[in-house]
């Protein structure tokens, strides 16, 4: 009888667990869904083919995946494409800063998204679910990171890297956000470019007193609000020139 107790007691406990790890992949699966419609919706809305074909290679080669450890790896919970080079979406969580001080950190980072390269063939994009700007700039945000993942497999930085790192990292933001210019400037037509003029002697002027700037709160909240819907926090860092 205490055999028969204990067996129903672990095979509870599992099926309990199981039900657990399902419910935090359809979480990871609902977040990944929504950053990937709305970026590909802003592809279609550009008819940018850049960004077209971003979205085809992220639909192509990518899968979802969860935290594996303290060291920012991960695992795959659904199944991995036979690509030559595979994406790994990884939407963060709260509950993901139980993995450790490493996931703690990158989960409290102002940045909703960001790409990194993981192995030659691999690459990592992790996202947040947060809702700090609209869905059309997270669709953007979605494609920035997408560019710097089409500039990896390219490969064409890899001798400037292996000669200067920070050099093919200027090089490698330069593009990316040449792409998100043109990008912003294909869906906010005038209004964004008549925004962009306004902001460069803002720019110049920052420049030629500091020698250089870090962009931290958004610019111009209201005019991007009203071209792009962006609800920010003006509390928050940011981080981008175009704000």
């Amino acid at each position: 009888m205490l055999l028969i107790v204990v067996f129903l007691c672990i095979f509870g406990c599992n099926k309990k667990n199981a039900h657990e790890k399902e419910v935090e992949n359809n979480q990871r699966r609902a977040v990944m869904n929504e950053w990937f419609l709305v970026a590909e919706k802003v592809a279609n809305e550009s008819k940018d083919p850049e960004a077209l074909k971003i979205i085809s290679q992220i639909r192509n080669s990518s899968f979802i995946a969860k935290p594996l450890g303290e060291n920012l790896d991960f695992q795959a919970i659904d199944d991995i494409p036979k690509t030559p080079y595979r994406l790994a979406i990884l939407p963060l969580l709260d509950s993901d800063t139980a993995y450790g001080d490493a996931w703690k950190e990158e989960i409290q980072k102002s940045a909703l998204a960001s790409f990194s390269p993981y192995s030659n063939n691999v690459g990592v994009i992790m996202l947040k679910g947060r809702k700090d700007f609209s869905q059309r700039m997270r669709g953007i945000i979605f494609l920035h990171e997408g560019k710097h993942m089409m500039i990896t497999i390219s490969g064409k930085l890899k001798d400037i890297e292996n000669n200067d790192e920070k050099i093919a990292l200027a090089i490698n933001e330069l593009e990316v956000f040449d792409f998100e210019t043109r990008l912003m400037s294909k869906l906010g037509g005038e209004a964004y470019r008549n925004l962009i003029k306004k902001g460069i002697p803002v720019v110049m002027e920052r420049f030629a007193k500091d020698g250089g700037m870090v962009f931290k709160r958004p610019w111009f909240p209201n005019e991007l609000k009203e071209i792009f819907g962006a609800e920010m926090d003006l509390n928050k860092d940011y981080g981008s020139p175009h704000f």
